[in-house]
């Protein structure tokens, strides 16, 4: 069965749980599993580039920012900072 609408997708869920006291809450489900997929899903085109001016201590990240991917700092030449986790850092004091 190809699903190509959000109303067959609520209709597909309806005859898969079979239950008529959760047609209420399909929605809630679909937003649930899309707000999981998002969270979890990465691929290269949604990747974006972001040019920022350092001059305080933090920057406003991008409304649409999930993660940070890679981290450059331009000056004079380009020098790319890797991260690493908590404990890594602790070893590096």
């Amino acid at each position: 069965m190809a699903i190509t609408t959000y109303s067959e997708l609520k209709t597909a869920l309806g005859n898969w749980l079979n239950r008529d006291d959760l047609t209420a809450v399909i929605p809630d489900f679909i937003s649930l599993a899309e707000t999981d997929i998002n969270r979890k899903l990465r691929h290269y085109k949604m990747i974006e580039r972001v040019d920022a001016t350092l001059d305080s201590r933090y920057v406003q990240v991008p409304a649409d920012w999930l993660e940070t991917f890679r981290f450059n700092l331009t000056d004079a030449a380009t020098v790319r900072l890797d991260l690493i986790g908590a404990e890594d850092m602790l070893q590096k004091r």
